[in-house]
């Protein structure tokens, strides 16, 4: 989930979602800085922070990629 959505433009929501989905399934909200800032990633329930996403490795690199190589978040389990 993104954290500020409402304080967001309609390109920046755009720009987020699909990461901000994968977050949330895997136990993670971000919260998303205006402009070309990036977003901070923290664990949901605890909120403690995890970790930084540039606006340009958002745009740039694939979702897994960012998850678990950026971030180093583990997989689920099924």
């Amino acid at each position: 989930m993104i954290l500020n959505i409402n304080s967001l433009s309609a390109s920046s929501k755009n720009a987020w979602t699909d990461l901000a989905e994968s977050l949330e399934k895997l136990g993670y909200d971000i919260k998303v800085f205006s402009g070309s800032k990036g977003a901070k990633v923290f664990e949901k329930g605890t909120g403690v922070e995890i970790g930084d996403i540039s606006a340009e490795t958002a745009a740039d690199e694939e979702i897994d990629y960012i998850l678990y190589s950026r971030l180093n978040l583990q997989k689920k389990q099924l």
